[in-house]
């Protein structure tokens, strides 16, 4: 029989139409039993401008559909027998009617796979927790979660590749550039809790600097949502490296693998727009999206994850 396979996102509206929603959605998912889960007209409205500057939606869903199409067809290339489906936390396809709908194609077990590198109880917890509030959790069909791929040798040379490309394409070299790693920035009270999220980003970074021969680097926490949240901040990181004389800056985000709001918005705009204006030499690695070495990376490490399901009997 054939296995579902369950890409998982945050998810983005569809339209500036749907961004209150949106919002909506989000403050259900975190807010406290008999706390209000609107946004206010403030919030949605700061949203909303974030979204019209760049383009009026995010192209986040759709380069997500490109992942699963192409995943699907590599594994199959492969011999897997598997359907691949999207679910989102935020959006739609949800993960409940993903999963649901794999449960109705009567698949013999579901691989989840969320489309993050790194492990916290604030994000994966929240897949994981959407995931088993479905009736396709509870053994119909069984439920068996990608192990964590941060350091998968192939994830680590798609960064790598795209870090070298970029620098060949603008003249740098080890000694004039500073690469500065990122990704998405989480309460800081997530260390009180031994939580992987900041260890794992770091050895990301390392064994990308590794394999890259790297010396000049560093790394930076971006999209954060007040006080409180891990730092520093890639605004405030990039600035000082600025600073320096001579310095060339390439910016990597290496906590996402998807173009989205907070790489189009807090990185291109926020940060690399309004340095570029001071006069920084400063640029910025595109996300691997749907490139052919991002799936292929992917297809094995789905292909990791089944063969550990079916060795637990899953």
């Amino acid at each position: 029989m054939t296995t579902g396979v369950l890409l998982m996102g945050y998810g983005s509206p569809d339209s500036p139409e749907g961004i209150e929603r949106y919002l909506c959605n989000i403050k259900a998912g975190h807010a406290r039993p008999g706390s209000a889960a609107r946004p206010t007209p403030e919030e949605t409205e700061r949203l909303r401008k974030r979204y019209a500057a760049i383009g009026g939606t995010s192209p986040f869903n759709g380069i997500t559909a490109q992942q699963a199409s192409a995943l699907q067809g590599s594994l199959q290339s492969r011999g897997a027998d598997v359907t691949v489906h999207i679910g989102m936390l935020h959006w739609e396809p949800t993960i409940a009617s993903a999963a649901e709908n794999l449960s109705r194609d009567e698949v013999n077990g579901i691989l989840a796979l969320p489309m993050t590198p790194f492990y916290s109880q604030t994000s994966i917890g929240g897949y994981r927790s959407a995931l088993a509030a479905t009736a396709a959790a509870g053994g119909k069909p069984a439920v068996h979660f990608a192990g964590q791929w941060h350091l998968d040798p192939a994830f680590v040379g798609v960064w790598a590749d795209a870090i070298g490309a970029k620098m060949k394409s603008i003249g740098a070299t080890t000694d004039d550039t500073h690469i500065l790693f990122t990704a998405h920035s989480l309460p800081a009270s997530i260390l009180e809790h031994g939580d992987a999220y900041p260890t794992q980003f770091r050895e990301l970074c390392e064994a990308i600097a590794a394999s890259m021969g790297l010396q000049r680097w560093s790394l930076a926490f971006q999209s954060a949502s007040g006080k409180g949240w891990l730092g520093p901040s890639v605004g405030e990181r990039a600035a000082d490296l600025a600073a320096e004389r001579g310095t060339r800056i390439i910016i990597a985000p290496i906590g996402f693998v998807t173009e989205n709001l907070e790489t189009l918005y807090d990185i291109d705009i926020e940060c690399v727009s309004a340095l570029r204006q001071r006069g920084a030499d400063i640029h910025r690695v595109g996300t691997p999206n749907a490139s052919a070495s991002f799936i292929n990376a992917l297809a094995s490490i789905v292909i990791e994850g089944l063969e550990s399901a079916q060795d637990n009997g899953v």
